[in-house]
């Protein structure tokens, strides 16, 4: 089964074994697969909210400052480009302030507040850098007006736009799910309805609309190379980690109370994970193949950033 606890800031379990209770290596008593956990639980969300909140800051205020010296007043002539920058910092707060109320609106653990310390590095020593390289840093030499055949201001209004929706249908889903979640007769229930009914995983393809826009927004083929890695890294990644944490949780097709209600198997058996009617494995392995393959063709872009 997948362990559940959360590993920051927990004591050792006792010493009288090499293995975990899990199977999993220890090293110096601590739990392997801890610590590469996502979701879980513990008393200790209080401090990963702090240390993901200072993560945040340290990271924004980076892109803040990035964006402001490449296309602020101050910026050279060629370069400067107040509609550029005006909304590539108005998406950046908009962005903070959703992922500050992610971290403290709730206590499941999202990629932007992780449950362990191998996610928490790799977000914010490896994901979030790049995303501000990508976003920010990436933004000088515009060539998407050239591909999309569009002109400032109205590739920014179209980027934004995006950005928008992508935000909209995923605060839609999140909101719908917690009013859902806090009826007591859907305790212990699989959340199938609203945007859940046409596939898995409504809040990544949200995100992933979001970050397609903003990419549309800075305006190079560079910055566009994040949101196609995204698919790759949801088809291979994510969503399999979500799914096995779902089909752990839900296995039984019982709820709390003993009624019967679809198992996640039985969920996933008849929705799309992602993409609305993209379903199965190989299609989705397929998708994130192809999201690569793009990712990797707009970073040859980053070369003249």
């Amino acid at each position: 089964g997948l362990e559940m606890s959360t590993p920051l800031l927990l004591g050792s379990a006792p010493e009288d074994s090499a293995k975990a209770h899990d199977g999993s290596v220890k090293v110096f008593c601590v739990s392997c697969g801890r610590l590469s956990l996502w979701r879980g639980t513990g008393s200790n969300r209080r401090a990963w909210k702090a240390v993901c909140t200072a993560g945040c800051a340290l990271v924004f205020g980076s892109y803040f400052d990035t964006v402001y010296r490449l296309h602020g007043p101050e910026a050279a002539g060629a370069e400067r480009d107040s509609s550029t920058c005006l909304t590539l910092l108005l998406v950046g707060v908009l962005t903070l302030v959703k992922f500050l109320v992610e971290i403290w609106g709730q206590e499941t653990p999202t990629w932007v507040c992780p449950g362990g310390p191998v996610l928490f590095c790799a977000v914010y020593l490896l994901g979030f850098p790049s995303y501000i390289y990508t976003a920010a840093a990436c933004s000088q030499h515009a060539d998407l007006d050239q591909l999309l055949a569009t002109r400032s201001p109205y590739r920014q209004a179209i980027g934004f736009v995006l950005f928008s929706l992508g935000s909209a249908y995923s605060l839609c889903y999140e909101v719908g799910r917690f009013r859902w979640k806090r009826k007591a007769t859907n305790k212990g229930r699989l959340h199938t309805e609203g945007l859940a009914r046409y596939c898995i995983h409504p809040n990544y393809l949200g995100d992933l609309i979001t970050y397609t826009g903003w990419g549309i927004v800075a305006g190079t083929s560079c910055s566009l190379s994040l949101p196609t890695v995204m698919v790759w890294s949801f088809a291979f990644l994510v969503c399999p980690n979500s799914d096995a944490y779902l089909a752990e949780k839900y296995r039984h097709g019982v709820d709390d109370g003993g009624t019967a209600t679809p198992s996640f198997s039985e969920y996933a058996a008849r929705t799309a994970t992602l993409i609305p009617g993209v379903r199965g494995p190989a299609a989705n392995y397929a998708l994130g193949c192809i999201g690569l393959a793009l990712s990797v063709w707009c970073g040859r872009g980053c070369a003249m950033q």
